[in-house]
């Protein structure tokens, strides 16, 4: 697959399952029940008749695509910490690449991150964004870098960069500095990378599996921290009941939902659908499910009409015309 393909399929994939969870977000999983998303814009009462949200809400995405876009672009010119911090920055601060004129629905951890980010860049001592990674407080661990750490897969493929845990934890860090975070995008960048040579998704899963505790082997970890992994490590998380499937935005239930979906769905629609209406933190579990099932079922599975009625259009074609030209030499 091209890098220009794969960025397509990603960044898609991410927006609409963002926009199809965004209206009904922390929403319960039982309003979902009673009315769910069917699709963009689109819900069913529960009289049967088919209701729909406000125009402004209808494709409009979030932040977990507002920072997919950010890192899709700095890597266009290569794997730049730096370049990636002063986009985030931008992000939140100047509301750059952001659906609308102001950044929004911005996490607390990732919003103290980001003012300690900022404070790095104007002093100048970009060496320190290198050694963000540390022991936080386990409770800091959201959704925030997960959500947005897919374009790295091309670093494997395009930029001929070592692909190593390191190298995640950085990329993770400048939003979420816990190791669990940088694991947890470590088994989601594992997952993607084996569904794009073609892997069946449940060996997917467990090749993602095994690299992950192989990479556990050589780390120092906070006692207790390979078990908060076990049902994905195991190989165990496809076979649980919905009711024992989280979906806040706590960094392994937003894992464990996205791979549950997945594995538990045909198509990406399914899987986006079955996603959003688990409730809780609905656009993130919709844009990190999302991207994978792009990437598995690929570009062409995602509902045009889905597509088209995304917020910013122009954005997303500017970043992937970089990825088309920069193919063409």
């Amino acid at each position: 697959m091209k890098t220009s393909e794969m960025m397509k399929a990603i960044l898609y994939g991410v927006a609409v399952g963002d926009a199809l969870g965004f209206p009904v977000q922390f929403q319960s999983r039982s309003a979902r029940k009673r009315m769910p998303v069917t699709g963009m814009g689109t819900y069913l009462k529960p009289d049967g008749s088919e209701g729909r949200f406000d125009e402004d809400e209808t494709g409009l995405w979030s932040d977990d695509t507002s920072l997919t876009l950010c890192l899709a672009e700095s890597l266009l010119n290569g794997f730049d910490l730096k370049d990636q911090a002063e986009r985030f920055v931008a992000w939140l601060y100047k509301s750059y690449l952001s659906a609308l004129d102001e950044a929004f629905d911005v996490g607390h951890t990732t919003s103290v991150s980001l003012a300690k980010v900022k404070r790095i860049l104007e002093r100048g001592d970009c060496s320190l964004l290198q050694g963000l990674g540390d022991n936080m407080d386990a409770f800091s661990n959201g959704n925030g870098s997960l959500m947005r750490i897919l374009p790295l897969l091309i670093a494997a493929q395009d930029l001929d960069m070592d692909f190593s845990f390191e190298t995640i934890w950085q990329a993770s860090a400048l939003t979420h500095p816990h190791i669990r975070a940088a694991f947890a995008c470590y088994y989601y960048l594992m997952f993607a990378r084996a569904l794009t040579e073609g892997t069946d998704k449940r060996k997917a899963m467990y090749i993602a599996s095994l690299q992950t505790m192989a990479v556990m082997e050589g780390q120092v970890l906070p006692q207790g921290e390979k078990g908060v992994f076990e049902r994905l490590l195991l190989g165990t998380i496809d076979k649980e009941e919905e009711d024992d499937i989280r979906s806040d935005g706590y960094v392994i239930s937003s894992l464990e939902a996205s791979i549950w979906c997945l594995l538990n769905t045909e198509s990406y629609s399914e899987a986006v659908l079955r996603a959003v209406n688990l409730g809780g933190d609905t656009d993130t579990t919709g844009a990190i499910t999302g991207g994978l099932a792009a990437l598995l079922y690929g570009f062409e599975s995602i509902p045009q009409e889905w597509i088209k009625a995304l917020k910013k259009p122009h954005l997303f074609e500017r970043i992937l015309k970089g990825y088309r030209d920069r193919e063409r030499g």
